[in-house]
């Protein structure tokens, strides 16, 4: 197992190479609730974007919910207790003594 920085080792993580998540896929991605995903979107947790481009200003009832990579990348590296190379360190210790 190379080196290799946080962001390159918590990208990994994701499924595919989409620009763009859903609070569905997002949901499905962290095996949690559509629920879960707005609440930390509200709370600021996840970053992204909301809208609800067909209605008229001030009469929106039902937003969406859009997450980039990188976003959530970030949510991942941020909730995560350990860096990419402790993670990598402590995974070949483990191999060592297994053999």
């Amino acid at each position: 197992m190379g080196e290799e920085s946080n962001y390159a080792f918590f990208e990994k993580m994701l499924p595919d190479k989409k620009e763009w998540y859903s609070a569905k896929e997002v949901a499905a991605i962290l095996r949690c609730s559509e629920q879960y995903v707005r609440d930390c979107f509200d709370n600021q947790k996840i970053l992204g974007h909301i809208w609800n481009g067909r209605a008229k200003p001030g009469q929106e009832k039902r937003y969406r919910y859009q997450i980039s990579r990188q976003c959530l990348v970030l949510f991942f590296m941020e909730t995560a207790n350990y860096n990419a190379l402790d993670f990598l360190r402590r995974m070949q210790e483990a191999e060592r003594r297994n053999r």
